[in-house]
């Protein structure tokens, strides 16, 4: 009822990764499964739910008119009446296109950003993973930068000392501040501490983001 699988869109399914992992890269492997539900969004998501209304119709003829012994199967089952909806519901289901049931794996190489899609042609249908990123939660990544927003008291802005910054490993990296050199809205450039440009070409920088804390005096 539906046509062949080649004429299906692609399933789409989300791959969430860690900035580290796109940045060190990784190995995920995915297992998508089959079922009602996920058949129902594949056709919603991916624009093949045009034959639901067909099916609908076959199935809603099926059940609440044209049931063959329909009074032998009311007094068979009493609760026919209540459970004749759900009945319904998963013959329309059932008669969509099948979802990908299969175990993937993606090699995520360094320096991938998020958007990056991965695709599958599998029965029945091509399979699109898009690569998605987890909030970090220092870092933010911008291209191939990261961006580290820290808060300093007005005396460290002014006398300056060293500083720790997170970093993707876990280890902190220690900078110099230089008295007065940091100011409200100062940036700092750390270069080579970024993420992985994409093909191993270097890295990108880090890039300190400050915001001098202000003192309230009560009057």
């Amino acid at each position: 009822a539906f046509g062949p699988a080649q004429q299906l869109r692609p399933a789409l399914r989300v791959v969430r990764c860690t900035l580290q992992d796109l940045d060190e890269g990784c190995t995920v492997e995915i297992k998508t499964a089959d079922g009602p539900l996920r058949r129902f969004f594949d056709a919603v998501n991916d624009g093949v739910a045009g034959p639901l209304f067909p099916s609908a119709v076959r199935s809603f003829v099926f059940v609440f008119v044209q049931v063959p012994f329909k009074q032998l199967i009311v007094r068979l089952i009493p609760w026919w009446s209540s459970i004749r909806h759900l009945v319904f519901l998963g013959l329309v289901l059932y008669q969509l296109p099948p979802s990908p049931n299969e175990l993937f794996r993606l090699k995520v190489k360094p320096g991938y950003r998020p958007g990056t899609k991965f695709a599958f042609t599998r029965s029945p249908r091509q399979v699109t993973f898009v690569l998605r990123e987890k909030r970090h939660r220092r870092l933010q990544r911008q291209r191939n930068d990261l961006v580290c927003r820290m808060t300093v008291s007005p005396k460290q802005a002014a006398i300056g000392g060293n500083l720790s910054v997170p970093q993707l490993s876990g280890d902190d990296l220690r900078i110099e501040l230089e008295p007065g050199e940091v100011t409200d809205g100062y940036e700092k450039v750390v270069e080579g501490h970024g993420m992985t440009i994409r093909g191993g070409t270097g890295k990108g920088n880090l890039r300190i983001q400050f915001r001098v804390r202000r003192l309230h005096f009560l009057t």
